[in-house]
């Protein structure tokens, strides 16, 4: 194996849940269906804004617009690297591997994520957002081995 690609969100990054509230976990409460809600999947694939989700859960929860606004930036505000997962990165990095992102993610938090030094270990990234396609749909897949040339067997 010369190549580990990572997903990002719950791997990566995450909350730590001990700097949540109650709040905050209830009302993604939808993310934890068995299958994504489609409005979450579309702005993942960067075809719906940030303001048109707000709209959305707020339709759905009966919160204001500002309110569903303030927790959907306090989501952001709160990733952080997951510990173990940022030494395994640096320790697959010292070691000569070359090391990919692929994950589902809206436009507001990659580009939060990308100011943390862990992100600058990769060689190469996939985002959803960008690419206008979702895991499991076999384009992301393929817009990955396509880009970096490379070997399934090898990744």
């Amino acid at each position: 194996m010369k190549n580990i690609v990572f997903d990002l969100g719950g791997v990566l990054f995450a909350r730590d849940k001990s700097k949540c509230t109650p709040e905050l976990l209830e009302f993604f409460s939808f993310l934890r269906a068995p299958r994504m809600p489609l409005f979450w999947e579309e702005y993942d694939r960067g075809t719906s804004t940030l303001s048109e989700v707000t709209r959305t859960i707020s339709g759905m929860t009966g919160r204001s617009y500002e309110s569903c606004a303030a927790v959907l930036q306090l989501a952001v505000d709160l990733q952080e690297p997951v510990k173990p997962t940022e030494s395994l990165v640096r320790d697959l990095k010292a070691a000569g591997y070359k090391l990919y992102v692929l994950s589902n993610m809206s436009r507001e938090f990659i580009d939060f994520l990308r100011r943390f030094p862990v992100y600058g270990l990769f060689d190469g990234e996939v985002v959803s957002c960008e690419e206008h396609t979702v895991k499991p749909e076999p384009r992301i897949y393929e817009i990955l081995l396509e880009r970096y040339g490379l070997t399934p067997s090898e990744t």
